[in-house]
């Protein structure tokens, strides 16, 4: 004899089925460039003409990149607070911090996602664990650092630990993420205005001496530095493809080095101004946003300019790279560029600035300095 659930609770079922199958379809996106190496490349793709999905105001102004795990966005604000939304837009929580004298606090940089869990760092040194689903804090530590770029985060047979580098001295602190305890801390001595970026046992940034450094992700010891030249101040992230590095300096050009055999194989120059954004690396081009204002995408290989776009922006902004499209944001207006010839297929002015993408769930995820997240991608089938 074959028994048969009632309609309701197979109809229940097959609810529950349908979102967990869609929550394990969505791609997370829990570091403000998708991980550790800084690339800002997914596979996955995008709308090349995406419309507006929904809108929700969070009530502060949001000036970092969204990250999204598990079916979830999660933002900093710059009035102390770290919200979450779905996929939906629906505001699920929002948790507000405040300084000794009861002021909000500033969180200067995007926060990190991992399994259950959301870290934010404030700008005056403090890092908060919350829980993902309900916005509780689980801990927080109190580093005495200034910090303006994001944590990272790896997960190894010891645990997942968070990475914080101070801007001021340069020291790294490597956090346990189980319970903010502080696992080690590394001496420093440079002031560091980029993040950090993490590829094996290296943790690798640059610095305001015309410098790449790598150091042990085990014990933040030195490994070793590349020597870049005069001018060649570094202030965004170096990414990170293979055994290479590609970042941006004072003088506007765009370098790549051999991590391994720490030298420099090829130098793009042919800008004007500094290149203080973090470039988008795929698997075989680097796409990177000039001080003159143009968006160039370069040959991985040797350097050689592919195509070049005059953006004429005022702000420098990070690109992300989806599938065979690279996504800008930049005074405010996102656009849609094709990575094979540079052409635009699509732009919309959104506010007077708006942050660097997210990209999960085939959807476009930002927030904007009206304190609005934002949802861009194909409208869901009736």
């Amino acid at each position: 004899m074959t028994t048969r659930c009632p309609l309701p609770v197979r109809t229940m079922l097959l609810t529950i089925l349908m979102l967990a199958c869609r929550f394990s379809l969505a791609e997370n996106w829990p570091s403000w460039r998708m991980d550790s190496t800084l690339c800002g490349f997914t596979k996955s793709s995008v709308p090349a003409k995406p419309r507006l999905l929904w809108r929700t105001h969070v009530g502060h102004p949001i000036e970092n990149p969204p990250v999204a795990m598990n079916g979830r966005t999660f933002l900093t604000t710059s009035g102390g607070t770290v919200v979450c939304v779905d996929l939906q837009g629906k505001l699920l929580w929002k948790r507000a911090f405040t300084n000794d004298a009861g002021r909000p606090i500033n969180f200067a940089s995007s926060a990190i996602c991992h399994s259950n869990a959301v870290y934010a760092c404030s700008d005056d040194g403090d890092l908060h664990a919350l829980e993902a689903k309900t916005g509780q804090i689980y801990w927080s530590t109190k580093l005495e650092a200034t910090v303006f770029s994001p944590p990272e985060q790896v997960t190894t047979t010891m645990g997942t630990h968070l990475f914080i580098i101070d801007q001021t001295s340069g020291s790294l602190h490597c956090i346990q993420a189980k319970n903010g305890k502080l696992a080690w801390s590394s001496e420093g001595g440079m002031r560091t205005d980029g993040p950090i970026s993490i590829a094996g046992d290296r943790i690798v940034f640059g610095s305001c001496d015309s410098m790449a450094h790598m150091v042990s992700r085990t014990n933040g010891k030195p490994i070793s530095t590349i020597e870049l030249g005069e001018g060649h101040e570094i202030a965004s992230g170096i990414a990170l493809k293979a055994n290479r590095g590609f970042t941006g300096n004072r003088s506007g050009s765009l370098v790549c080095v051999d991590m391994q055999k720490r030298q420099r194989l090829w130098t793009y120059s042919n800008a004007s101004g500094h290149l203080f954004s973090t470039p988008a690396v795929s698997a075989d081009r680097v796409v990177a946003l000039t001080g003159n204002g143009n968006i160039i995408c370069l040959d991985q290989t040797d350097g050689t300019e592919l195509w070049s776009i005059a953006a004429e922006a005022s702000e420098q902004s990070s690109p992300v790279i989806a599938g065979n499209q690279v996504l800008i944001c930049l005074d405010g207006v996102l656009s849609i560029i094709r990575l094979a010839d540079g052409a635009e297929t699509w732009k919309q002015s959104i506010s007077d600035t708006i942050t660097p993408p997210a990209i999960t769930d085939g959807m476009i995820i930002i927030g904007t300095d009206e304190g609005e997240v934002m949802a861009f991608g194909k409208p869901e089938k009736p």
